[in-house]
C-alpha cells in the first residue's frame, strides 16, 4: 500500500497522518452535532452531554473511542468558536478568540469570575463593552478578540477570511 504506483503499490505516503486526519474529522462530526447514527451512538454511550474536547478515555472503551479522544488534541489546535451572539460561548472553558494564542483568553484580574457567558461583554448595540474587555483581559487578548470582528445577534457572524479581510456570513439558525 504504501509503495509509489510505479512499484505497484497505491501510492499512499504517510498513513498516520491520513489517519489521524479522519479520526479529527469524526472528532468534528462530535464537536459539532453531527446527527448521523454512529454519532449519536458514540455520544450515547461514551459522551453522555460532555464535550468532546474535555473528554477523557478510560481502560474499558473501545480502541476506536480511545483513539478518538487521543485524536481531539488536533482540534484543539485548531478548532475555534465564532461568536455570534455569545450566548453559548463560555468565557474561560470555550476556545473563542480567533486571532489569540491557543483560542483562549488570558484574564489580568479575579473579575473573570463575574461573567460566564461572551454574551456578558457585550453592550446593548451588539459591540463588544470595551470597559468589561480592558478589566477582564490584557492587551494582547483584547487586541486579539477585535481582531475577530465584531459579534452580531442579527444573524450574521463576522470573522476574518482567509485573505484575513473581512467577510460576512449569514447565520443559519435552522440547523
Amino acid at each position: 500500500m504504501c509503495l509509489p504506483k510505479s512499484r505497484g503499490g497505491l501510492g499512499f505516503r504517510k498513513t498516520k497522518a491520513m489517519n489521524q486526519t479522519f479520526l479529527a474529522k469524526w472528532d468534528w462530526k462530535l464537536l459539532t452535532g453531527c446527527q448521523s447514527l454512529c454519532c449519536k451512538i458514540l455520544e450515547a454511550k461514551y459522551l453522555r452531554g460532555q464535550n468532546i474536547l474535555k473528554c477523557r478515555a478510560k481502560v474499558t472503551d473501545s480502541w476506536f473511542w480511545k483513539s478518538l479522544v487521543k485524536a481531539t488534541e488536533i482540534l484543539r489546535r485548531g478548532a475555534c468558536k465564532v461568536v455570534s451572539d455569545g450566548k453559548d460561548t463560555r468565557i474561560s472553558e470555550d476556545p473563542w478568540i480567533t486571532h489569540g494564542q491557543g483560542f483562549y483568553q488570558t484574564t489580568t484580574s479575579n473579575q473573570s469570575q463575574n461573567f460566564t457567558m461572551v454574551s456578558e461583554l457585550l453592550t446593548e448595540i451588539d459591540d463588544w463593552d470595551m470597559i468589561k474587555l480592558n478589566g477582564l483581559f490584557n492587551q494582547e487578548t483584547v487586541t486579539a478578540i477585535l481582531k475577530g470582528g465584531q459579534p452580531s445577534t442579527k444573524g450574521v457572524i463576522t470573522r476574518c477570511g482567509p485573505k484575513k479581510e473581512m467577510v460576512n456570513l449569514p447565520v443559519n439558525r435552522h440547523t
